[in-house]
């Protein structure tokens, strides 16, 4: 048995001896794993891969304005507007709280921006 780890790169791929680069990004762990096996099934006789995600620092949020600690944060989990407007320390006592964006990019590349109101 052969063990192996790989760690993916900021762009989302894996670099191997056998071929060039594997993109790894937005692909679950079991769809990583078949695809593994498919590649390596040229140079192998019946690979068995498992895939762990051991960390995950992919998903990053960017928290702008009037919050005490403008900036880039780690999303964790599952997390809210709510969560990451914590995550920035709160607002300042000005911060117009009716006047919140979501700003995130469709799969096209797209920007789309989102009106949310805190209180409701």
């Amino acid at each position: 048995m052969c063990r192996v780890r790989f760690g993916v790169r900021s762009d989302g791929k894996i670099s191997f001896l056998w071929w060039a680069e594997l993109m790894a990004g937005g692909q679950t762990p079991l769809q990583l794993e078949q695809e593994i096996t498919k590649r390596l099934a040229s140079y192998i006789s019946e690979p068995e891969v498992t895939v762990i995600v051991q960390d995950s620092k992919s998903q990053r949020i960017n928290i702008l304005g009037m919050v005490v600690r403008p900036g880039t944060y780690l999303l964790t989990g599952s997390a809210t507007v709510l969560d990451a407007i914590a995550m920035a320390g709160g607002f300042k006592d000005f911060a117009k709280q009716k006047a919140i964006y979501v700003c995130a990019r469709t799969p096209t590349g797209r920007r789309s921006e989102f009106p949310l109101t805190i209180k409701k």
